[in-house]
């Protein structure tokens, strides 16, 4: 029978506990040489939140969420030993103009400086990666280019990563706590799997109640690829303008832009004569036009001025003048 979700969370608060103490007692050795300053803790606990669970602004040392149980289980057993640092990011879902692949890009970034940050502050620090759903998602992420070379800080500085819910689930080289899922996670599994960190991964799904961690595709098509899409694509993409479409004028044919008809599919023009006459003549240049003098025999009117004489010569009597009415 599958595991309830409390159940879950106390399986995962438990093994996320072992882990950091763990780490606690094997750091705890004392050391001579490149001796860390003295705030700097035995394990650095990064935790990174679900969708809607926290913003931008929010205090990192005050943990929320799902997760919340887990890193106040940490700090009670440890006290300064453990630090616990809740990450503050975007955490949205298609809201206030930003997609999901936009907040876990977010996540993604700041996570990596953190980690990068303290990894270099505090040279003999070892730490833990939790996430739940989309934070899940980042983590997975960030732990598979850690695993694979690629991330902030170097595989043997991490002591485990904890994911619950994770959309990447099924991803080689994970350890899965409690029941396997049928499926995969809606956002696929990662392709490079976790590398060096196999083995210390662990993932809880709830299993066939949690669709983004167990979702069987061949079932359920349409959700499974709008997930792998979404998650993968930024709102950059998703925004950007149809390209726009060329205008042809019709002169482009003349200029061997467009193709011409050929004499059989031409329509034919019944109007032969002077119409068309007119059209050849009004083509021509006035070049073509002195050439041809004859073209537009013009009658001799005379000036301007002996029309106007002409005129005022044919012009109507004034009957006002001449009194009839």
């Amino acid at each position: 029978m599958p595991a309830t979700r409390p159940t879950a969370q106390r399986t995962f608060a438990a093994l996320v506990t072992a882990t950091v103490a763990t780490g606690a007692a094997a750091v705890t050795v004392p050391a001579v040489a490149h001796a860390d300053p003295a705030r700097c803790a035995s394990t650095f606990n990064l935790f990174i939140p679900g969708t809607w669970e926290t913003n931008e602004h929010a205090d990192p040392s005050v943990a929320v969420g799902i997760l919340k149980p887990i890193a106040d289980t940490i700090t009670a057993t440890h006290g300064d030993r453990a630090e616990v640092y809740t990450l503050p990011y975007m955490a949205r879902a298609f809201d206030n103009g930003k997609t999901y692949a936009d907040s876990k890009s977010d996540a993604r970034t700041k996570a990596a400086n953190v980690l990068t940050d303290m990894a270099s502050k505090c040279t003999r620090t070892k730490f833990t990666i939790t996430g739940y759903s989309q934070g899940a998602d980042a983590a997975g992420d960030l732990a598979s280019d850690i695993g694979n070379g690629k991330g902030p800080i170097q595989p043997d500085r991490v002591l485990g990563v904890g994911l619950l819910a994770d959309p990447g689930s099924g991803t080689q080289g994970e350890a899965v706590v409690g029941p396997r899922a049928a499926g995969t996670g809606i956002a696929d599994p990662r392709p490079q799997g976790m590398g060096q960190l196999s083995g210390r991964v662990a993932s809880i799904c709830y299993t066939g109640k949690d669709l983004y961690c167990s979702i069987q595709k061949g079932t359920s098509p349409l959700l499974g690829s709008l997930g792998s899409i979404l998650s993968k694509t930024p709102s950059a993409d998703l925004g950007a303008p149809a390209p726009r479409r060329k205008h042809w004028h019709r002169s482009g044919i003349d200029r061997g832009l467009l193709p011409s008809r050929s004499a059989s599919t031409r329509p034919q023009r019944h109007h032969i004569g002077a119409t068309n006459q007119r059209r050849h003549d009004r083509r021509r240049t006035a070049g073509e036009l002195r050439d041809v003098p004859d073209a537009y025999p013009q009658p001799d009117r005379g000036s301007d001025r002996d029309r106007r004489s002409e005129f005022r010569c044919h012009r109507p009597p004034d009957h006002r003048s001449t009194g009839n009415r």
